[in-house]
């Protein structure tokens, strides 16, 4: 695929979420959602693999920073991949990372904790997440490189 494709490309992911306020100044009320300019192939994506709830938005914004965060001359190679995997964790703080437990991940949840043999369900809720960004990531830099057909519009 063309270099430029792949620079157009990574600029319309690392642009495409903003975070808001609904009442400004109170961060209880924030939520997710896509720029009134995102290109559509991008929003197809999300909608093709995610749920529309805010945590959907929440993760797929989660990676659209970790691939900013990544230099286009290193996302087709392994460098990607460990930056990816070494992303900032989910939230320190233990009611946030509680709030990503839902009826949709408890079982992959529960999973978590017996697979990593973690007690608390805040640790296993943040991987979860963590796992969940990454997983966005590697769609959104397999989107950039081509190696996954563009979404349909819908």
């Amino acid at each position: 695929m063309e270099t430029n494709t792949q620079e157009k490309r990574h600029q319309a992911v690392t642009n495409a979420m903003e975070r808001k306020e609904r009442t400004p100044g109170d961060e209880s009320t924030a939520f997710y959602c896509f720029r009134n300019d995102v290109a559509q192939p991008v929003r197809d994506l999300f909608l093709e693999n995610y749920n529309v709830i805010n945590f959907g938005y929440e993760i797929f914004s989660k990676a659209c920073d970790i691939i900013a965060n990544i230099d286009i001359s290193e996302i087709t190679n392994d460098n990607a991949e460990d930056i990816i995997n070494e992303a900032e964790p989910a939230s320190v703080y233990t009611s946030d990372r509680l709030e990503y437990l839902n009826i949709w991940n408890e079982d992959e949840i529960s999973d978590i904790m017996k697979e990593y043999s973690i007690d608390s369900i805040s640790t296993a809720c943040a991987v979860w997440y963590d796992q969940q960004a990454q997983n966005a990531a590697r769609l959104l830099r397999d989107y950039i490189i081509g190696s996954t057909t563009e979404p349909q519009s819908h």
